[in-house]
């Protein structure tokens, strides 16, 4: 009986804790926009969600290019320095200015390095060879009474905390009235 006690006292520390990580880990966390690509969502078992592509995910910067078709290199992580991107959009009646790559490198940025950076994971893509970004945010649940539940990536701006660790966390997505005001 004290072992099943000791059991469920070590598990329920273990999830407080780490329940109290996960929210003061992104206590004072960067805010950013991230601009979404279509894609099509699928899956009956998972419950309804938004399937999203962002457009960091297929970096434009030559470091990003290189450290993406570098085949020999075995890195699991791809760290992007990101800033605002000349782009503007037009979300609830707001300016949003997403963020798009800069350069990119496989080691984890100095603690005290300038600008936000955001990490991403180095998978093999499903279809035609070479490497994709993926940052562990590609799908954000809604309920089913949720005007969201409708929506495809493309249509939206995701608002992105970015903590301490480089790890994003979707706080909302904002669907886009006209996609480019800048010209």
């Amino acid at each position: 009986m004290k072992i099943l006690r000791y059991t469920l006292i070590a598990q329920i520390v273990f999830f407080v804790l780490w329940g109290g990580y996960l929210i003061l880990s992104y206590g004072n966390a960067e805010t950013i926009w991230l601009e979404t690509e279509p894609v099509d969502p699928r899956d009956l078992l998972s419950g309804h969600y938004v399937a999203l592509r962002y457009s960091i995910s297929t970096p434009k910067s030559e470091t990003c290019k290189l450290i993406l078709n570098d085949e020999i290199g075995q890195n699991r992580y791809i760290y992007m320095h990101i800033s605002k991107s000349g782009k503007t959009l037009n979300a609830l009646g707001e300016k949003i200015y997403p963020y798009e790559d800069k350069s990119c490198q496989k080691t984890p940025p100095a603690t005290n390095a300038k600008g936000i950076w955001i990490r991403g994971e180095l998978t093999p893509k499903l279809w035609g060879g070479g490497r994709q970004i993926r940052l562990g945010i590609e799908r954000f649940y809604v309920s089913e009474e949720s005007l969201l539940r409708n929506v495809r990536s493309g249509d939206v701006v995701a608002k992105v905390a970015v903590n301490k660790s480089r790890e994003p966390r979707i706080l909302d997505l904002v669907p886009v009235q006209n996609n480019d005001l800048s010209h």
